[in-house]
């Protein structure tokens, strides 16, 4: 008999039981969601160096990280007084110019009564009266476009805004903005509001 002692296994063995290699990402769950999270992407907004950037980083950056600004538009921008994501995200004159362009949606042609007989002053209490609106947005425009209508006013140029120069309005032009229309619908500004926002609700 042989007095070798014997073992189940033999390192040299094929059935030999071998630990599983160390991986961070052993958690399969995590690594899903990991992946998930990683399809989250503003790429087609942002230069290609600035794609790993968290939105908080990205409304710091230059209005150059904005995809389609470079140097020439940068320039322009900063005749403006627009130098970051966030100052595009903030431009008081696109927030109004979108409040227009959302409230032209719900206007009623024609739909405002005026009363041109002033005569709620002088003591008519005609059940059939209707009052003078008062709804006007004459801290935001030049004179001269007070009295248009929401739909008129998608036409009028940026620089019908209060406070937009005419030489403003033509810088705004070499962006391809050139009505309160346009701006409302400027993509560059769009972008930078969406990625503030973004921001807020950010880890």
């Amino acid at each position: 008999l042989s007095t070798t002692a014997t073992t189940p296994y033999s390192s040299s063995s094929s059935s030999f039981p071998q630990p599983a290699p160390f991986s961070p990402r052993r958690n399969l769950g995590s690594t899903t969601t990991s992946l998930k999270m990683m399809q989250m992407n503003c790429n087609d907004a942002l230069k290609k160096q600035d794609e790993v950037l968290s939105f908080t980083e990205l409304s710091q950056k230059p209005v150059t990280t904005l995809q389609g600004i470079g140097p020439v538009h940068q320039g322009q921008l900063a005749d403006l007084r627009l130098h970051t994501i966030a100052d595009l995200a903030n431009y008081k004159f696109f927030h109004l110019a979108r409040a227009i362009a959302t409230l032209q949606s719900v206007e009623e042609a024609g739909g405002r009564q005026v009363d041109d007989n002033n005569a709620a002053e002088d003591g008519d209490d005609d059940d059939d009266h209707v009052p003078y609106h008062v709804l006007n947005l004459n801290k935001g425009l030049d004179k001269a476009y007070e009295t248009w209508s929401l739909t008129e006013l998608m036409d009028a140029p940026v620089a019908a805004l209060q406070g937009l120069t005419d030489e403003a309005g033509e810088t705004w032009k070499h962006l391809g903005v050139k009505t309160i229309g346009d701006l409302a619908e400027c993509k560059y500004c769009l972008w930078a509001e969406a990625l503030q926002t973004a921001a807020k609700f950010e880890e």
